[in-house]
């Protein structure tokens, strides 16, 4: 489905959102106590799905997320019409692989694309990425080769600047993604015990943990609330980006 006619359905997707979904769980951190590890048995976190955030740049802004038939994000589109922040696009294959991934200025032009390619394993190994220059042209182009651990994590990329316009090309980047005990994203200068033992809502679905390079077991830093599965429904503090910012205020989820 081209741009165009995603928009089209995301206007339905929207209006149907905002009138029928409108529940909030309310209930405190002192609902759920289990500690969650790599061993646990989780609810259904498909059918509990994200499908609004409020998050604080210069002012408040909404995304509203969006999910295909079979339960992956189809788009993260944000309130402002993407006049300072992308709004998000997922494209999949016929086996309902991730083949495509686009950060939009609004309607106005793709800014960033992911090209995804897959080993015999159905995992991403190479991950093209191109930047807009904003006219039309992508001069700044790198290709990522990705290695994974036993349990299906990123831990390691080999990144080339295949395309740089008029400067040097980049030194090849090899970052490593390394985890604690928890199965916590370690980060620099971010403690491992800063993390709370209830679900990070990354773990909802796969595309989200990829896109975002983290597989973290649990939150970053307790949340003032969860709701009745132990999902946070803030994410502050945090060490890590939720698509377009590091503090979200509050998390809306759709739970069946």
């Amino acid at each position: 489905m081209d741009i165009s006619n995603r928009l089209a359905a995301l206007v339905v997707a929207t209006t149907l959102l905002f009138t029928a979904c409108t529940k909030e769980d309310s209930s405190t951190s002192s609902s759920v106590s289990q500690t969650i590890t790599n061993q646990a048995t989780l609810p259904d976190l498909n059918k509990c799905k994200i499908r609004r955030i409020y998050q604080n740049f210069y002012k408040r802004e909404t995304a509203v997320f969006t999910y295909n038939k079979v339960g992956n994000p189809f788009t993260v589109i944000y309130s402002n019409g993407g006049t300072g922040e992308h709004d998000h696009y997922f494209f999949y294959d016929s086996r309902n692989r991730l083949i495509k991934y686009q950060l939009l200025w609004g309607q106005q032009y793709v800014d960033e694309e992911h090209i995804y390619k897959y080993n015999d394993k159905d995992q991403i190994v190479t991950d093209s990425f191109k930047r807009s220059d904003g006219e039309g042209a992508y001069p700044y182009q790198t290709v990522s080769t990705i290695e994974y651990d036993s349990f299906g994590r990123v831990v390691k990329e080999t990144i080339e600047n295949t395309k740089n316009w008029d400067l040097p090309l980049e030194k090849v980047r090899r970052p490593t993604y390394t985890y604690d005990i928890r199965g916590n994203l370690a980060v620099a200068g971010w403690k491992s015990s800063s993390y709370d033992n209830k679900i990070n809502p990354l773990r909802q679905n796969a595309v989200f943990q990829f896109v975002h390079r983290n597989y973290s077991m649990n939150n970053a830093a307790p949340q003032a609330r969860y709701n009745s599965l132990g999902l946070p429904l803030s994410m502050k503090p945090t060490n890590d980006a939720f698509f377009n910012a590091f503090v979200t205020e509050l998390v809306v989820y759709d739970c069946l």
